[in-house]
């Protein structure tokens, strides 16, 4: 079975457009043509954040219809640029996005992995965050399935990126984070989104990866100003019958994959 995750979408609404990444909504479009076209064809795909630029009601608008054309069940996590209620609104027919009152995290079974999205913003907070709450309902759902493989996707990735605009932001309790996911070696991989490339590197235990955004941009690179160019992307995450969860990294343009782990 695979999963894909598209990331960092940033759907404004129409007329408007990112200086930095023009033309957002066709690149997801594109990105649905390229999902369609997988010979096999992602069992589900999840977007792991910055669905929209804004979280304004026309975003999420038009995010509906984009994501209307897509014949791939999908599964929504808020990023920093979105809003929780907002999105909410704007899928109410997604009902899992209500399992948890306060936050927008959830768990579904895919058989034979198991999904656990952790919502991990806060409003008005650009970096990762996570409370009590959310780490108690973690580890719950986690004991819950102790011998089930899991992917646990985020927004924010849990390990420092080197991109230093982005970890100086950081990410509150990604220490207490950590220790539950180092008690739980059922996690095959951590999956995120937010810096927009696919970094991939150990993390207690599992190993954690970033998803390249849907759009091509300028992203954080090697010089302190953080930029660089990389093509519009999106990663698989394929279950094998050994066993095994490879993570690919899919170009939107040029279609072709590379196995990143």
């Amino acid at each position: 079975m695979i999963v894909a995750q598209i990331s960092d979408l940033h759907v404004r609404r129409a007329g408007h457009v990112l200086h930095h990444m023009p033309n957002t909504a066709s690149y997801v479009e594109r990105a649905i043509d390229l999902l369609h076209a997988m010979d096999p064809r992602p069992t589900l795909v999840l977007a792991t954040g910055d669905l929209t630029e804004r979280g304004s009601p026309h975003e999420y608008r038009r995010l509906r219809t984009l994501l209307g054309r897509l014949e791939i069940p999908a599964f929504l996590l808020p990023g920093n640029h979105d809003r929780r209620d907002a999105l909410r609104r704007a899928f109410a027919d997604h009902a899992y996005l209500t399992t948890c009152a306060t936050h927008a995290s959830y768990a579904f079974d895919a058989w034979p992995l198991r999904v656990i999205a952790l919502d991990s913003t806060y409003p008005s907070r650009a970096g990762g965050y996570v409370d009590d709450e959310r780490l108690a309902w973690l580890d719950a759902e986690l004991c819950e399935h102790p011998n089930r493989p899991t992917i646990l996707a985020l927004h924010h990735p849990p390990f420092r990126t080197g991109v230093r605009a982005l970890d100086a932001h950081g990410f509150l309790n990604v220490e207490r984070l950590g220790e539950i996911v180092r008690r739980n070696p059922q996690i095959a991989r951590i999956i995120c989104g937010h810096v927009h490339t696919a970094p991939m590197q150990p993390w207690n235990g599992t190993l954690a990866c970033t998803a390249p955004s849907t759009s091509p941009q300028f992203v954080v690179g090697r010089s302190p100003l953080g930029i660089g160019l990389e093509a519009a992307g999106i990663l698989t995450h394929e279950w094998t019958f050994d066993a095994a969860l490879r993570t690919s990294v899919v170009r939107i343009d040029g279609r072709y994959a590379a196995l990143i782990a």
